[in-house]
């Protein structure tokens, strides 16, 4: 269990965005986040179609709440309208910035010092201290470098730039929600972007050519913005996980002895959509290699051949 320490910290809540389609191919595992996170209370954040998975999910601890309590869709979707200058645009496109801003969004309202966002596609594999043992919230990293976050960062902040070699994407974050809204404020008071609130002004900050691929980042900004405001607050910690585990284990039949496999090297796993087991899963399912090889291991020889992203974990 987390120590409080003086009143200055207290157990922080959790918050999954999601769509019903997307639950329901990853529900089966979020017993998982209570059993390996210290969290208060779990927030699935969605439309009323989460709403209905939220009941099956027969635990007190997950809560729903509705998107539209936070921000609109459709407002989202009228600022990028009005910025593309087109009558429709994606429901897709519209959603992949529109989490990202119900994640920031949340601090409005949250009543605890501390919230965990966490994507709802990763699964934990081990218990995960949120503290240090002094209190000290951690920020976990990975390496990945997407050079259209930072144009973006520093148009919303012109002081800012990548200035570490870490990265913040790390299908999570323990938000602060006092830094959050400071950030939040101090976006709504630039006078020079059109605009009221903080997703207005951030839209209108990325530039075309980014906003129509990978324009904004709320893990690279809010890190970011860490490091140049508030670099004591936060303990580094290196974070190890898996994000194609969906091309060698399906959500409903991974076991809890592969899990705890994983739970050796790595701290989560994710089960990406569009995901599927590929023709030569079968051999990491064999008992055989899980007792002489560590999951680290197999996943680096599968990379040594792989196309795309890789992960790095020296």
């Amino acid at each position: 269990m987390m120590k409080e320490q003086s009143g200055m910290y207290s157990i922080p809540d959790m918050i999954v965005l999601t769509t019903a389609q997307d639950m329901q191919r990853t529900m089966k595992l979020y017993y998982k986040f209570p059993e390996m996170l210290n969290v208060d209370r779990i927030f699935v954040i969605g439309n009323n179609d989460v709403a209905e998975l939220v009941e099956q999910l027969s635990n007190p601890v997950f809560q729903f709440l509705n998107e539209e309590e936070l921000i609109s869709f459709e407002t989202i979707q009228h600022i990028l309208k009005d910025i593309f200058d087109v009558a429709e645009i994606g429901r897709g496109f519209v959603g992949w910035y529109y989490q990202q801003f119900l994640k920031m969004a949340y601090s409005l309202k949250c009543s605890k010092q501390w919230y965990l966002a966490w994507d709802g596609d990763t699964i934990p594999v081990r218990h995960i201290e949120l503290f240090d043992n002094d209190g000290t919230p951690y920020m976990d990293w990975k390496r990945e470098y997407i050079p259209s976050y930072f144009r973006t960062i520093s148009s919303i902040f012109p002081e800012m730039k990548k200035s570490v070699e870490m990265s913040f994407i790390s299908e999570h974050m323990l938000f602060s929600t006092k830094i959050m809204n400071e950030m939040i404020t101090e976006i709504e008071n630039k006078k020079d972007v059109e605009g009221t609130y903080f997703y207005e002004k951030i839209l209108r900050c990325i530039d075309k050519k980014d906003l129509n691929g990978q324009g904004f980042s709320e893990f690279e900004t809010y890190g970011t913005y860490l490091i140049y405001r508030y670099i004591d607050k936060y303990r580094m910690r290196r974070w190890f996980s898996y994000r194609n585990c969906g091309q060698y284990f399906r959500v409903d039949d991974i076991s809890e002895e592969e899990m705890k496999w994983f739970g050796k090297d790595f701290h989560a796993i994710t089960f990406e959509k569009g995901h599927l087991p590929v023709e030569n899963a079968a051999f990491i399912r064999d008992p055989k290699y899980r007792e002489k090889l560590s999951a680290r291991q197999v996943v680096e020889i599968i990379q040594e051949n792989a196309d795309g992203w890789k992960e790095s974990w020296d």
